[in-house]
């Protein structure tokens, strides 16, 4: 993803965007305030906060940027859709894109945001507090955007009503583990109305049986990543990229794809149309392993970790925000 510069570009492409989502808001002052979030974001501050966005937007406190995130009315989903629809359509043969759910730890001094629970952060190389982001990726003509978002609440948090409704938690929301929040993720995205993606993902989701199953049954290509290949695998060999065949049915070919390296081995379940070249599954495996790359870049880029928000809908609306700079910092 671009860097956000020192200058926001007044493009017809940035226009069209804020265009597009400028419907999801009623009212004039959080629509134009929506809009100076975005540019703010884009307009490359070391720190990302209400402080420095209202700063950018020629206000004197940040107690409209605040209110942006918390209580103002807006449609959070329907800009997350907007967004989300608005870089598919930009993203040329959507048919060579793409998604990818990944995932970020937002580390936490204390434990009163919502979700935050202990866990060992990779960004960080640490056990540490952290706040558990999954986003889904879209990976295309050598571009990434993250398009949609999900905070992961572990069952600690979900069996505890009282602090969850404390901190915003709607009542329907229960415990999903993180495979489940990535299907959740992907089928919004397979609702687009143009041709399907592929879908990827690492070893972390692509062990996951529900998740196969529920993308054999939605015709989808997809490339998973797995640490048991189920019959062991083959042995031996010089290093490189094997394809083994395991099946096929209606239409569809399924395969092991064996990644051999000097350091080790690496396993992905495929399933893809007959006739796919082995070349483009060794693409779309190659981009699962740089997408926590790419994420953590984006993360600094649009600054994801920087807000001050401990509710469940302030997360979302924050991050929802970011994410409409970064569709545009990955489409310009």
């Amino acid at each position: 993803m671009p860097s956000p510069g020192p200058v926001v570009e007044q493009s017809a492409l940035l226009e069209s965007l804020l265009h597009r989502i400028g419907p999801r808001f009623s009212r004039t002052e959080p629509r134009n305030r929506a809009r100076s979030f975005v540019h703010g974001i884009l307009s490359g501050p070391a720190r990302k906060n209400g402080w420095t966005l209202a700063e950018f937007a020629g206000e004197s406190d940040p107690n409209g940027m605040q209110r942006l995130v918390t209580t103002a009315r807006w449609d959070v989903d329907g800009v997350r859709d907007d967004l989300r629809d608005w870089v598919l359509e930009r993203a040329g043969d959507v048919r060579d894109a793409v998604l990818i759910p990944t995932e970020l730890g937002f580390p936490k001094k204390g434990t009163g945001s919502v979700g935050v629970h202990r866990q060992y952060n990779r960004l960080a190389g640490r056990t540490e507090n952290v706040q558990l982001g999954l986003f889904l990726g879209v990976a295309f003509a050598g571009r990434w955007a993250l398009v949609d978002r999900e905070l992961y609440l572990p069952r600690a948090w979900t069996a505890d009503p009282q602090r969850c409704r404390r901190l915003g938690v709607p009542e329907g929301v229960g415990f999903a583990t993180r495979p489940q929040l990535a299907r959740l993720l992907v089928e919004r995205a397979l609702g687009w109305p143009g041709p399907r993606a592929w879908v990827a993902a690492g070893d972390g989701y692509g062990e996951d049986s529900g998740l196969r199953s529920w993308l054999d049954r939605q015709g989808v290509r997809y490339v998973l990543a797995t640490r048991h290949p189920g019959h062991g695998g083959p042995r031996g060999g010089e290093p490189g990229w094997t394809r083994i065949p395991t099946g096929e049915e209606r239409g569809w070919e399924n395969a092991l794809l064996v990644h051999r390296t000097p350091t080790g081995t690496g396993y992905f379940h495929c399933r893809t149309r007959p006739g796919t070249p082995t070349g483009e599954l060794v693409r779309v495996a190659g981009l699962i392993a740089a997408a926590p790359g790419r994420t953590a870049r984006t993360c600094a880029a649009l600054g994801l970790d920087q807000y001050q928000v401990r509710r469940y809908d302030a997360w979302y609306r924050y991050l929802t925000l970011c994410l409409v700079a970064g569709a545009y910092l990955a489409v310009r």
